[in-house]
């Protein structure tokens, strides 16, 4: 994707530094919504209207105001359409991350079935690791499936 070789070692050397420690978890609650539309690879919009934005990834953006598409932001969207087909998603937050962004979205890892949205978008090539938060629980699993992953065909 948009990743280079610099930003794969950082987030290597953090998980191993990281991998060292013992971490208490910050996993918070878990709930269950209901999906309405994906926005993009990382937001969708649930049916009360509430906006969730995946934690612990960053995925290429979708043009918007005449702008173009960054690589790969349509394969992210349809992959996380398709994920969440089933149309119920379980979200799980991070005492970690705060509750919400600054545009308001709920901030939370995304499962359905067991999966973790967030990690396979990493290990298809389709999201980056977002490096502001690395405290968050998953980090370390997330930087090691981002470091792993292969380069999409989208590229």
């Amino acid at each position: 994707m948009y990743r280079s070789v610099a930003a794969l070692a950082s987030i290597v050397t953090v998980s191993s530094v990281l991998g060292g420690c013992t971490l208490v978890s910050t996993e918070g609650t878990a709930r269950t919504v209901e999906v309405e539309w994906v926005i993009d690879g990382d937001t969708f919009v649930t049916t009360e209207d509430e906006r969730i934005r995946v934690l612990g990834i960053d995925t290429p953006e979708i043009g918007r105001d005449g702008a173009q598409d960054e690589p790969c932001a349509r394969e992210a969207k349809e992959a996380t359409s398709g994920f969440l087909e089933g149309g119920e998603a379980t979200i799980v937050t991070d005492s970690a991350a705060g509750d919400t962004d600054q545009y308001g979205r709920t901030l939370a890892y995304v499962e359905t079935d067991g999966r973790d949205l967030g990690r396979k978008l990493l290990e298809d090539g389709l999201a980056d690791v977002y490096r502001a938060e690395p405290g968050i629980n998953r980090f370390s699993k997330y930087a090691m499936a981002a470091a792993q992953a292969p380069a999409p065909a989208c590229e």
